[in-house]
């Protein structure tokens, strides 16, 4: 195998155990997002008027990525970090 490592790791499992390292690990993700050192997979991004829908099809697992509600227009640093 190559050098490369893949792990799952839960920020939020800290926020109870450790509020400073659950700070500091979310600043490290948004980090290494902003720097796209990390691409999530985004499938699509929806309305909060759409959220209803997207929970049907994860209940059918229709989705290939994450599904990600923005209530707002895109644009700056979400476009950065979410293009692919």
């Amino acid at each position: 195998f190559g050098s490369h490592r893949a792990s799952l790791y839960d920020v939020f499992y800290s926020i109870e155990r450790n509020q400073a390292l659950y700070k500091s690990d979310l600043n490290h993700i948004f980090n290494l997002l902003a720097l796209r050192r990390i691409r999530p997979k985004i499938d699509k991004f929806v309305l909060l008027q759409d959220v209803g829908e997207c929970h049907q099809e994860l209940e059918k697992f229709q989705q290939e990525g994450a599904i990600v509600c923005e209530p707002w227009r895109r644009g700056g640093l979400d476009n950065m970090i979410y293009q692919t």
